[in-house]
């Protein structure tokens, strides 16, 4: 395989991404390396990303240009084919210490602090703020949109967001709801790390998960919970809301 990709700028020509180092690859394109830039490559004609509601250029040139944010790996630049044709999305490379083969800075997602977590929390609120008022609705919130670097978790994969063409109580309703989704998952997935919990268990968990969500002091009690446990890890923390949940 063969793929040649222009930065926006022309600075940078790459022959053949494809000979880049791997570094991800989801339903929407494949991601790559180049130095301390991460690179995806989009999948589908532009027709058929419009209609998934997935990236355009439109969509990035948004990004770029609009947004101010702190822990959300945004467009810096578009990639062009050799005809000159929108194809993929340059963004800051994010190291993913869990998945580091680097022993000495390897680290388990349940061995941050609480503090690095409500540093997290406060910055992810203000780039989701950051969203509503550029009328981006947040969209697809799953597994693969956390990235585990040296300060914490880090929001990536924003090609399923929505730009509205008008303002409305819609979105800063539905962005506060999948802001508090975004934390509640977290730690819900720090809960069932390895467990062997029942189906009940795990619908139990989901419950809460949806009831936080929706809910509009969940940061606030969050911030409560932890006043005297800055330095617990993360990992202690959350089995202590999975055992007060499930009692």
């Amino acid at each position: 395989m063969k793929k040649t990709v222009i930065f926006n700028n022309g600075n940078i020509y790459i022959d053949n991404i494809f000979e880049l180092e791997k570094i991800g690859s989801g339903h929407d394109g494949i991601v790559f390396r180049l130095n301390n830039l991460a690179l995806k490559l989009l999948k589908y004609d532009i027709a058929s990303r419009k209609d998934k509601s997935l990236m355009t250029y439109d969509k990035a040139i948004a990004f770029m240009n609009q947004l101010n944010v702190k822990r959300t790996a945004k467009p810096l630049e578009c990639m062009f084919d050799e005809d000159g044709i929108f194809c993929g999305i340059v963004m800051n490379y994010i190291f993913d210490v869990t998945k580091s083969t680097d022993l000495s800075i390897r680290k388990d997602s349940g061995d941050f602090t609480c503090s690095e977590l409500m540093e997290c929390v406060y910055d992810l609120y203000d780039d989701f703020s950051s969203f509503t008022e550029n009328r981006i609705l947040v969209e697809d919130l799953n597994r693969g949109s956390y990235i585990y670097s040296y300060n914490y978790v880090h929001l990536c994969d924003m090609d399923k967001f929505k730009i509205l063409n008008t303002s409305s109580s819609n979105i800063h309703d539905n962005n506060l709801n999948k802001f508090n989704f975004y934390i509640a998952k977290l730690l819900y997935f720090e809960m069932i790390k390895d467990k062997s919990l029942s189906k009940v268990d795990l619908r139990q968990l989901s419950k809460w998960v949806r009831k936080v969500s929706n809910g509009r002091n969940f940061i606030l009690e969050l911030e409560k919970s932890i006043v005297t446990s800055y330095d617990t890890k993360i990992g202690n923390f959350s089995e202590s809301i999975c055992k007060k949940i499930l009692k």
